[in-house]
């Protein structure tokens, strides 16, 4: 069966209501949506205001859970929702591939970006060249003393 976006969206908002999010992934794992970086980014920030995690990175397209500029949007989208998941689950929902995870932290830019985004399991992986660099010190430090 196809799915329009919109039906796929509004499921979504029912689950709100019946706490049942196993019908709209359904929907996305049998849609293909899943490919389309725009919708599931809609996706994901109609589950974060339902107060959910980004279920439905699970669902995602590989080709979508490693990206880069993908996982980046996710992870601003999940720092502007306060109170729903944490930063730290990104790399939990979206199962990036190893090749993409050193894509991530052998660039120190983009590095910094996911970690000023609070996607510190990062740190735990990068290379040491980086966990000693001063800019990324700084980073963790500051992030120490909030909290």
């Amino acid at each position: 069966m196809k799915y329009t976006q919109d039906e796929i969206l509004e499921e979504i908002f029912m689950s709100n209501y019946t706490h049942d999010d196993g019908d709209y992934m359904r929907m996305l794992n049998a849609s293909k949506h899943k490919n389309s970086k725009k919708f599931m980014l809609k996706v994901v920030k109609k589950e974060l205001e339902a107060d959910w995690g980004p279920r439905s990175l699970l669902n995602a397209s590989q080709k979508l859970k490693n990206d880069v500029d993908f996982l980046l949007q996710v992870a601003k989208l999940v720092i502007s929702n306060p109170g729903t998941s944490d930063t730290n689950d990104l790399l939990y929902w979206a199962k990036p591939t190893e090749d993409t995870i050193n894509k991530i932290t052998n660039c120190k830019k983009t590095l910094i970006q996911f970690l000023e985004l609070g996607v510190w399991p990062l740190l735990d992986i990068a290379p040491q060249e980086f966990i000693d660099d001063k800019d990324i010190v700084k980073l963790a430090q500051s992030r120490k003393k909030r909290g």
